[in-house]
């Protein structure tokens, strides 16, 4: 089967839609649910039939943005950012309850963020596009990326050495802080989708045709390491060799233990530090696009709603059907702890537990579970 591109690249690929027509199609969407659930009931009821207006109700449906968001981050008590399209950042500071725009100066989409603390952070997205903050996104500043590349991923592992890859193979490094980031190697036709460092020597980047690769001396030189887990079976009688699958994101729970997300529930592990990768089970069909963990709980969002946990630090893993009541892609996953977490996706989805992910409430965006969607009693 052909490699399957990751819901963020298909904006890419769509970079001339502007903003109007965005909001056109989800103000579209809104007016279909209306219809659906509201004004059809009325027309299939017969005349003779009486009918009790007050059954209807108009959808309650609280959007903090209607744009997709990509990533979300939480650090300290009550922080927590959403991280979206059109330069969208969203900041709350009593842990969702209320929320605030914080101003970008972009309306590039930004499809990953990476915070040392409360206060440091780094966006990435279209066009080689950098921000960075000092005080928690009060102001953003631009960093020169020296690319025009898409950047899909960024992560540091102190305050000056930082990592970002994406579009074409791109590869940039900083030892500043972000005041210079040089590229690293030359382009290729492949896209880099997640990269993960664990100090400033040994870091993982995954993407398309099943790349996973590694390096040793700071992202100076990068060494293929290959898993056979998910390489096609030949078949004699096919007609094209089918490419490798997409991997979407790499993250570790200690300097030994990883984990690899891709498409149509590809999960690999290692448990040598990134030497060998093995695949296991995910017990679902949908692609996984990100991973986190806090001890020996994990947690893993995709398409359609796809979500999944683990209790026993990744060595099994539990599809957890409908705990997440919607069938929008979940892109990004970020806990505090152990109990209390953010999921964000397509459309403005916010979602937050504060039971470990048992349960989810929703605080932005369309679940099918909404009361109101429920057609009325006649």
């Amino acid at each position: 089967m052909a490699s399957k591109k990751k819901p963020l690249e298909d904006w890419c690929l769509k970079m001339k839609k502007n903003k109007s027509d965005t909001l056109f199609s989800q103000k579209r969407l809104i007016t279909g649910l209306f219809i659906l659930f509201f004004v059809i009931p009325f027309l299939i009821t017969p005349a003779c039939m009486k009918m009790d207006h007050s059954k209807f109700k108009m959808p309650k449906m609280a959007f903090i943005t209607a744009e997709n968001l990509h990533c979300t981050v939480t650090k300290g008590e009550n922080n927590v950012w959403l991280i979206g399209d059109f330069g969208s950042v969203y900041y709350s500071c009593d842990n969702g309850v209320k929320w605030e725009k914080q101003k970008t100066g972009t309306e590039k989409h930004f499809f990953n963020a990476f915070f040392l603390d409360d206060q440091n952070g780094w966006l990435c997205g279209l066009q080689g596009i950098i921000l960075h903050t000092s005080n928690g996104g009060k102001t953003w500043e631009t960093q020169k990326s020296n690319t025009e590349r898409h950047l899909f991923s960024i992560t540091f592992v102190d305050a000056t050495h930082g990592y970002a890859v994406g579009d074409m193979g791109t590869v940039i490094i900083t030892t500043d802080g972000g005041k210079t980031w040089n590229l690293m190697m030359p382009e290729k036709d492949v896209g880099f989708n997640g990269c993960y460092f664990t100090d400033v020597k040994n870091g993982w980047i995954v993407g398309e045709f099943g790349t996973i690769l590694n390096t040793t001396d700071g992202g100076k030189t990068w060494k293929p390491r290959a898993c056979k887990d998910i390489e096609p079976s030949p078949d004699e009688e096919a007609t094209m060799i089918m490419p490798m699958p997409t991997l979407y994101s790499v993250n570790f729970k200690d300097k030994k233990k990883g984990f690899i997300a891709g498409i149509e529930g590809i999960l690999l592990a290692t448990q040598d530090g990134g030497m060998t990768w093995k695949k296991i089970p995910a017990n679902t069909k949908f692609s996984i696009f990100n991973t986190t963990f806090q001890g020996e709980k994990g947690w893993a969002v995709g398409a359609e709603g796809n979500y999944l946990v683990t209790s026993d630090g990744g060595k099994t893993w539990q599809y957890v059907e409908e705990a997440i009541k919607m069938k929008f892609w979940l892109q990004g996953v970020s806990f505090r702890n152990d109990k209390d977490g953010f999921a964000v996706g397509a459309r403005g989805t916010v979602v937050h537990t504060e039971d470990g992910g048992n349960t989810w409430k929703f605080l932005s965006g369309i679940s099918y579970e909404m009361p109101e969607f429920k057609m009325p009693e006649f």
